[in-house]
């Protein structure tokens, strides 16, 4: 929850209105705002640091560049893109030749971010980022999926990485069969 102080800072319009009812001297308020203000700067650049971490993520994987795919995740990742690609692996290696298997059965792909959210916790986070991805296999069959990344952050030295992915599909248009892990859903009412 929020201090009055700070909705009072987040909610007005100038140091005069800020300072008012809430028993600030106005060097005090400075100083205050000050380090409110670079606290949100911080926490800004930490959700950006994050989204271009998924940016690079669907950059190397369409450019077929596993190895600097692997690079985004933790030596202990668990990852999850469902049962018809494997289901949960666990650990750099394991995710590296889930990735060969899978992405090496096609010519091109594009992956497309759509919305992230993501949630911060010191030096944890968690988002997530909704996917549209267009698949040419080799043998020419095309499909489109779209999913969320549910994913799991930690920042390790001073850049973020992934401990954590789950794949779950929303829609997705394919006559090839494959079993997936789908976004939970409830039923509308009646139905």
């Amino acid at each position: 929850m929020k201090s009055s102080f700070e909705v009072q800072v987040l909610n007005s319009s100038g140091p005069t209105a800020l300072g008012r009812g809430v028993g600030l001297d106005p060097m005090v308020y400075l100083l205050a705002s000050k380090q409110v203000m670079q606290s949100l700067v911080e926490r800004l650049v930490e959700r950006q640091e994050i989204a271009d971490l998924l940016a690079r993520f669907c950059e190397r994987i369409d450019e077929y560049d596993i190895d600097g795919v692997v690079e985004l995740f933790t030596d202990d990742c668990t990852t999850d893109y469902g049962p018809g690609r494997g289901g949960a692996v666990h650990g750099r290696d394991a995710f590296r030749a889930r990735l060969l298997s899978s992405q090496g059965a096609f010519r091109r792909t594009h992956h497309q971010l759509g919305q992230v959210r993501v949630e911060l916790d010191g030096d944890s986070a968690r988002s997530v980022a909704y996917v549209t991805a267009d698949h040419e296999l080799n043998d020419g069959q095309r499909e489109t999926v779209r999913f969320q990344y549910r994913d799991r952050f930690t920042r390790q030295s001073v850049s973020w990485r992934i401990v954590e992915r789950q794949a779950l599909a929303t829609v997705v248009d394919s006559d090839i069969p494959r079993e997936r892990n789908w976004v939970p859903r409830r039923k509308p009412n009646g139905a």
